[in-house]
Parts: C-alpha cells; structure tokens; sequence
C-alpha cells in the first residue's frame, strides 16, 4: 500500500488537480491518502518560511511525512509546505 500526504489550498481547481492524480495512483494500486490543508499565510510568512527552508534547526512539518511514499499538491500556497516536507523527511 502507497501512503499519499496530499497538501490542499482549498482552492477548487487545485483541489481538483490534486484529487485527480490521487485517483490516478489509487486506480493502479491501493493507497492511503491524509489530507493536508495549506493556510493562506500572507507575503512575510512566506519569506520567513523561505528563509528557514536553509537553516537545518528549524524545520516544519508533521511526522505525518516521514513515511509517506509521495507528497503532492497544487498551487502556490502548497510550494513551501511540500518544500519543508521534502526537506525533513527526503
């Protein structure tokens, strides 16, 4: 079984992109989705989380990543959370 983290914007042509590749990788074995959803966090969070994305001792995201198999999500609001994801768990 897959283990899917999908991170969603809420926003519904994203959400639509999104669920569409989750039902893709469903379709061709079973998969286990969770369900992630992304804040709007304004211009500053953003930079701020930009720049903590290179220094190693502060890295967010939830243990819910570490043994997921893909990470996905669509939308510029999801770019950071998959980043620190990315980056935490490989």
């Amino acid at each position: 079984m897959i283990k899917i983290v999908a991170f969603t914007d809420r926003r519904p042509g994203h959400e639509k992109q999104t669920t569409a590749v989750v039902k893709a990788v469903e379709a061709v074995e079973e998969a286990e989705v969770i369900w992630i959803e992304v804040k709007n966090n304004g211009f500053f969070t953003d930079l701020w989380l930009t720049i903590l994305l290179f220094i190693p001792l502060f890295q967010r995201s939830t243990n819910i990543c570490a043994d997921a198999d893909i990470l996905i999500g669509a939308g510029r609001r999801t770019h950071l959370p998959l980043l620190h994801a990315k980056k935490k768990w490989g």
